[in-house]
């Protein structure tokens, strides 16, 4: 179905423009139901980011507007890593993270709103398709300062019952390792795994002894690691702090006595 946000407007009067990125297919783990737990299926997804894009038209410059290659590889990071039980907190994580505020020293104009629309195909028989939309303005999220730590600041994106999402400001020389991941500041993250995404290059990853620098859009969930800045500016990482149990503790939480089978999700 044609995706088709509605219009908005600013305090000004002025539309806002739209960049859309339509028809993103990505496999994960969405559902409450078993065999949902324990193997991936698609999710079609639909992105609209409202903002102003007049500056980067006068100046022809992509840093001054959004690099929907990137926005494209860091949802498809946050749905592969991420293990939600609703398609709603799914929805919700991808606007929070985009609604954030742009990364330090980053001349890319704020995200004045984001409509989402996320579909779940193989959920129900006969064709039918299960659709989950929204839309959320800067107001409708809450936006955390970043907090100081030894390797530069941490960030809390979003936090819901199934993930922490953090966007990491590694400062030049320094270096952040899984252990100090698991200790950052805000919401405890023990007992959840941690999965990384480097968005910017140039970062050196460090484990079991060897030693490579990855370019932007490399994740990496090995255990133990270290994330080094070698260069002479901060450099951006973003972590998933996703649960790490088992696939019993998963259904105690999330079915009623008994347990329910595919079968009798609803046709």
């Amino acid at each position: 179905m044609y995706f088709n946000p509605p219009e908005l407007r600013g305090c000004d009067g002025r539309l806002f423009d739209r960049i859309l990125i339509s028809r993103i297919r990505q496999e994960c783990v969405v559902g409450i139901y078993r065999v949902e737990r324990v193997r991936r299926q698609p999710l079609l997804v639909d992105i609209a980011l409202y903002l102003d894009t007049r500056a980067a038209a006068r100046s022809a410059d992509l840093r001054q507007t959004i690099d929907y290659a990137e926005v494209h590889r860091e949802i498809r990071f946050i749905l592969s890593e991420c293990r939600f039980y609703l398609v709603e907190t799914a929805a919700e994580a991808l606007c929070n993270y985009l609604l954030a505020a742009p990364r330090r020293g980053s001349f890319v104009p704020n995200i004045e709103a984001v409509a989402v629309r996320l579909a779940k195909p193989e959920a129900l028989k006969l064709g039918a398709v299960p659709e989950v939309q929204i839309l959320r303005t800067r107001t409708d999220v809450e936006r955390f300062a970043p907090e100081k730590t030894d390797f530069g600041a941490a960030t809390l994106l979003h936090r819901s019952a199934d993930c922490v999402i953090r966007r990491l400001e590694i400062a030049p020389s320094a270096e952040v390792t899984s252990s100090d991941t698991a200790r950052l500041p805000g919401d405890a993250t023990n007992g959840l795994a941690t999965v990384d995404i480097t968005c910017d290059s140039e970062l050196t990853l460090v484990t079991a002894g060897s030693r490579r620098t990855l370019p932007a859009g490399r994740t990496a969930s090995a255990r133990p690691r270290v994330w080094r800045n070698t260069t002479d500016v901060s450099r951006t990482l973003v972590t998933v702090h996703r649960e790490l149990c088992t696939v019993e503790d998963l259904l105690a939480r999330v079915l009623p006595a008994g347990g329910l089978e595919q079968s009798e999700i609803p046709t």
